[in-house]
């Protein structure tokens, strides 16, 4: 089944200032070996994709009747799917969607819409639930990382390292954080999740911008747009900062 993904999957073809330094960093996926952390008080990095790079999508419960077929005949490579939000909201499209995108030769991964306000072990109890079993060739967990509803930093730190151990314990995989630079930022920039492969949302952008301790990304929200196969106005648009191989690597990737 690997094989045959992997050969359906034929590579297709919150601004900021304009000053910081760009550079390029190509393949960033798990299995590339993590540079030294950056320190929380360094600025953040513009960092442009590498030679390498895929384009995805994310869909939620905004998206009803997703068209899978036409998203991949579009050139879509992979997409994330909201599972879940809190502690017992589920995505009401999230099994069919599940389903259909590696049926039609789209790599998938699940994610969660974190609430600083509920308890982290029921969050993951319910997404885990949601989700179920990961496939060798799904890709990691992500972690939707926005909303802070009123919790201080050092309580949204402490809650998530629950729920990211937890996910990483059940289905061997590491977690993806999904944050804005902006938001990691208020944060304090905390040295602690650097492991965990960033998947940076920040729009109409060249390149985005990375926040410590993160030296690169490897995914990117880069806006939103009209999408083929989704049936609301606008999509939100992803690139995989690498190749077919190296988002096969990721999905297979374990600890």
């Amino acid at each position: 089944m690997v094989s045959a993904l992997l050969s359906a999957c034929a590579p297709s073809g919150a601004s900021s200032s304009a000053s910081l330094p760009s550079r390029s960093v190509s393949g960033a996926t798990s299995a590339t070996p993590l540079p030294p952390p950056r320190p929380s008080n360094g600025p953040n990095e513009r960092v442009c994709a590498g030679v390498d790079s895929l384009p995805g999508i994310d869909v939620s419960d905004y998206d009803p009747g997703t068209q899978w077929t036409v998203v991949k005949h579009s050139g879509v490579d992979f997409t994330f799917i909201k599972a879940s939000e809190g502690i017992d909201y589920t995505n009401p499209y999230f099994v069919q969607d599940w389903a259909a995108a590696p049926n039609n030769g789209i790599f998938r991964g699940a994610y969660h819409f974190f609430h600083p306000k509920d308890d982290p072990t029921l969050q993951a109890q319910h997404f885990l639930k949601v989700m179920g079993k990961l496939q060798s060739n799904d890709l990691p967990a992500m972690f939707d990382w926005e909303s802070n509803e009123g919790v201080s930093a050092a309580e949204q730190i402490k809650k998530a390292k629950v729920w990211l151990q937890l996910v990483e314990a059940a289905t061997g995989k590491t977690p993806i954080i999904y944050v804005s630079p902006s938001y990691w930022n208020a944060l304090g920039n905390p040295q602690e999740f650097e492991r965990y492969p960033l998947f940076i949302a920040h729009y109409d952008v060249t390149c985005p911008e990375i926040p410590p301790p993160w030296s690169q990304w490897t995914f990117w929200q880069r806006g939103t747009g009209p999408a083929a196969g989704v049936q609301a106005a606008e999509a939100d648009l992803d690139v995989f900062n690498g190749s077919l191989t190296q988002l096969l690597q990721l999905a297979q990737s374990s600890k």
